[in-house]
């Protein structure tokens, strides 16, 4: 922008490069050394034409910087992304550490038998389930020798009301 007070010699500086008055004591500041006022967006348009070659290294640079900016976007989404994972396994690590804790502590206090208790007792059942096959087939033996005495008693039976129903008189 121009400045009102300035004489026509200056406006004409002013207008071909729109440096603003500190800017110009920046450029001073170049001579001795101080190099921050490249950083100003002012440099940028010290020349108001850019050659071909610097306006291509600048379209260039401005299509990285704009990728880099997508870039940098992608990799925070993809750290936060990683950050809630990272969560997520802690807490679950966290789990299993407390169920191994609560099992090795069942482990810790678990006594297995003694190895001749466990002969004798397998020993025991094993006499157990014989005598019960053997008490199931004296009942078999029993059952069918019960059917034998009621065939017997039946027929016994009804001899004798055979008997008496052809000798009613006889008692």
């Amino acid at each position: 922008m121009p400045d009102v007070s300035a004489s026509p010699a200056e406006d004409k500086t002013v207008r071909s490069s729109p440096l603003r008055h500190q800017d110009l004591e920046n450029l001073g500041n170049r001579e001795k050394g101080n190099l921050d006022f490249l950083d100003g967006p002012a440099f940028l348009f010290i020349n108001q034409e850019l050659s071909p070659l610097h306006a291509s290294k600048l379209h260039k640079a401005v299509d990285m910087c704009i990728n880099l900016d997508k870039e940098i976007l992608l990799r925070k989404e993809l750290l936060e992304k990683i950050e809630k994972e990272m969560l997520q396994v802690e807490e679950d690590w966290a789990k299993a550490e407390a169920v191994n804790k609560r099992l090795r502590k069942q482990l810790a206090e678990f006594q297995a038998p003694q190895v001749m208790t466990y002969v004798w007792e397998k020993i025991s059942n094993e006499d157990l389930e014989k005598s019960i096959k053997m008490w199931e087939r004296k009942v078999e033996i029993a059952e069918m020798s019960l059917k034998g005495y009621r065939k017997a008693w039946n027929r016994m039976k009804t001899t004798n009301e055979q008997l008496q129903t052809d000798h009613p008189d006889e008692k």
